[in-house]
Order: structure tokens, then C-alpha cells, then sequence
């Protein structure tokens, strides 16, 4: 017999956040306005914040809370997931463990992107259960800006590609020194000139 989930409404009751009546008023707004969650109207209407709505939703369905800012993470588990897919599916991982990746989501309803990510690592997921706002700053921190980190996969394209560089100058032994440290920023100024 399967267990039917607690509804998210009587868990923020329970964790005494929000009142009964609060939670009818929200459900009334949320009959108006379908497409949207409860937890996000909950939000707007400043009765709850993202951090309450989403340890609530990690108490609903089974799995740990955790805060990112407070869990130290493994520079070589970050690499385990590359950026791009980090933030399409506002993930990050956590930890590691042979073929058994922990992995921090916002949202424990999106039974598709759990899946995909199953698919994409092909490893073992396991999850916990972060605001999406600490996933977003976390991504930030360890990525860096999005600007930095496009710079940063330019230049190391860059640097793998095997162009030949002709440099005309004196044969000097200094000079070609100067010109062979310049080969990476030629190669990364003829590769933004290729892609433009």
C-alpha cells in the first residue's frame, strides 16, 4: 500500500510558519492561478520565505535539508557535473562516492529532471535539498561569473587547439621566448575571431 505524501500546507502548520488560514487563503489563490505552486504564492505573499518553502518540501518528500553555504564541498566532486548542466537543471553536487553521486536540488517534484540527470551522469543519484537561491550562489562561487567562466573555457580551447604559429622577427633567442609565451593569446584572439 503505497503512503500518500503529507500535504505542504500542513507541513508549513506543523513547522508552525504559516497559519490554517493562511493556508486557505493561499489555496483560494491558487485555485485563480493554476499554473502556480503553493509554495510560490506562499512567497509572494511574504508569508513564508524560499528556505521555509523548500526544507518543507524536503520533509514532504523524504529527503535531508541542507544549506550550501554551510557544507564544505570536495573541489573534485564540483568538477563531477560541468556548469552548463549545473544551471539548466539548478543543481550542484554535493558529494561522491564510487558510481553514487549526492547531488543538491530545489525542487523534489521534477521527476523528469531527476531522471535526466540519471541519464546524463549515468551514475546513482542521490539527493538533498537546497533553496534554489543557495544552488544559484553556490554555482557562482565555485564556477565563478558566467562571464569569467566563458572567458576561462575560451582561452583553455584555446590552449588544446594545435595551430601552427608563423612569428617573423629576429631569430633572436629572447624574442622567440616572448613570441612563444604569446602563443596562447594568439590562439585565443584568432579563435574569438574564427567564432565571430
Amino acid at each position: 500500500m503505497v503512503q500518500q505524501k503529507k500535504l505542504l500546507g500542513k507541513i508549513l502548520e506543523e513547522m508552525r510558519i504559516i497559519s490554517q488560514a493562511q493556508v486557505k487563503a493561499a489555496l483560494k489563490a491558487q485555485m485563480a492561478d493554476a499554473g502556480k505552486k503553493l509554495g510560490e504564492i506562499l512567497i509572494e505573499q511574504g508569508i513564508a520565505n524560499s528556505a521555509q518553502i523548500t526544507k518543507a518540501l524536503a520533509k514532504q518528500n523524504g529527503y535531508p535539508f541542507v544549506r550550501l553555504g554551510k557544507v564544505k564541498l570536495n573541489p573534485d566532486v564540483i568538477q563531477a557535473i560541468p556548469r552548463s548542466v549545473c544551471e539548466e537543471h539548478v543543481i550542484f553536487p554535493v558529494k561522491a562516492n564510487g558510481n553514487n553521486l549526492t547531488v543538491a536540488i530545489s525542487d523534489p517534484n521534477d521527476l523528469f529532471m531527476m531522471d535526466n540527470l540519471k541519464f546524463i551522469l549515468n551514475s546513482e543519484m542521490q539527493y538533498v535539498i537546497a533553496p534554489k537561491e543557495d544552488i544559484l550562489q553556490t554555482i557562482e562561487k565555485y564556477f565563478g561569473t558566467k562571464e569569467n567562466s566563458n572567458m576561462t573555457e575560451a582561452i583553455e580551447q584555446a590552449t588544446m587547439t594545435q595551430t601552427e604559429i608563423t612569428v617573423r622577427g629576429d631569430d633572436d633567442e629572447k624574442e622567440e621566448k616572448a613570441h612563444e609565451d604569446d602563443a596562447p593569446v594568439i590562439k585565443f584572439v584568432q579563435l574569438m575571431i574564427a567564432e565571430a
